[in-house]
């Protein structure tokens, strides 16, 4: 994990999780559409899209690799006095609830 340096508190960070497959999704096999690259997502179509992002954790991450690379930073900068908050969004079933708990 690389270290947050602090900046003057005003910036804005986005980072994006890859939830694993749900057991729905290995039923039927869906195939995998999403693939971590770096920074970066590559999202199979045609053409292939890539977007990229402060940080990008793959399906296989942890939630103490979550709180190390988004929540630890965050809690920092509050207790240094600035105002932080971690805002998650997506989708229905996207994995908002499998990131945060």
């Amino acid at each position: 994990t690389k270290e947050e340096t602090h900046d003057d508190g005003e910036s804005v960070r986005v980072y994006l999780r890859v939830r694993p497959a749900t057991e729905r999704e290995l039923a039927i096999a869906s195939p995998q559409v999403i693939f971590v690259d770096g920074p970066s997502v590559v999202v199979k179509s045609d053409p292939p899209r890539s977007f990229t992002f402060d940080g990008v954790l793959g399906e296989t991450s942890t939630q103490q690799e979550v709180f190390e690379s988004v929540g630890r930073a965050v809690g920092s900068s509050c207790l240094a006095g600035y105002n932080g908050s971690v805002y998650v969004y997506g989708q229905t079933g996207a994995g908002k609830t499998h990131t945060m708990c």
